[in-house]
């Protein structure tokens, strides 16, 4: 019924062409290439746990990483990436700051995994929590999780309401998610979560029709974005469709 294992990975993450080759202006930035880009590389130790019955599972997992050498898109304009000032035309408006992608800093995460599952007669509840931390050091400078929350949760059920029908309620919530710019949406930030319902009907043996409804209740939040701003998430919804399987 319990199975452990502890896993070691070390691995690199290549540098994309876009990073290495990527030329640009826009307006304040000019960037140049970098053929000398290296890899980012890691080492992370993971620890799982599972418990498994007929009816019923549950597992746990830690791990814990280090990354070195990050590639500092040219965008960033860390320390490393500016090589300078040039001008591209005559007028004052046309100086630019010099950037190329490169490496620099190094980076550390943890974090754990909860999740359990069951089913007992028509009803299968599930549940999972997730926590993550993240530092990163770049140029005496530390800064953390990169618009991702700190908490995570998910939970639901599915319950077979007839022999072809079933119903599946499910929640999302998490915790503020972590050095975004709010603005006008800064409320909308302290608690996102939202709440949805997938109903599938099998009308024959290779045909399902579904509908799924998201945020339900129509809750107004924000996620980050991209750009380290909050993003408004998509508001109540309802799609519908037909599936074929042979």
């Amino acid at each position: 019924a319990w199975t452990a294992k502890y896993i070691f990975t070390r691995a690199y993450v290549a540098p994309a062409p876009y990073f290495a080759n990527s030329t640009y202006d826009n307006g304040q930035l000019l960037a140049t290439t970098n053929p000398d880009l290296e890899p980012e590389t890691s080492t992370t130790h993971e620890l799982a746990l599972t418990y498994c019955r007929k009816n019923f599972t549950a597992g746990a997992s830690a791990y814990y990483g280090e990354q070195e050498d990050l590639i500092l898109i040219s965008d960033r304009a860390d320390a490393q990436n500016v090589l300078g000032t040039v001008w591209v035309g005559p007028s004052a408006n046309d100086l630019r700051t010099l950037v190329r992608s490169s490496n620099g800093g190094e980076s550390k995460r943890y974090g754990f995994d909860l999740y359990a599952h069951g089913r007992w007669g028509r009803v299968s509840p599930w549940a999972s929590y997730s926590f993550v931390d993240f530092e990163e050091k770049n140029m005496g400078l530390t800064t953390g999780l990169p618009g991702i929350s700190h908490h995570n949760g998910r939970a639901g059920l599915t319950w077979a309401a007839m022999p072809k029908l079933f119903l599946t309620p499910s929640l999302a919530i998490r915790s503020r998610p972590q050095n975004v710019r709010g603005g006008a949406l800064a409320k909308q930030l302290d608690l996102p979560w939202d709440v949805n319902l997938h109903v599938l009907y099998q009308a024959t043996k290779f045909l399902d029709v579904y509908v799924t409804v998201r945020n339900a209740f129509d809750h107004h939040y924000a996620l980050g974005g991209i750009t380290g701003d909050a993003i408004p998430q998509e508001t109540f919804s309802v799609v519908g469709g037909l599936r074929c399987s042979f």
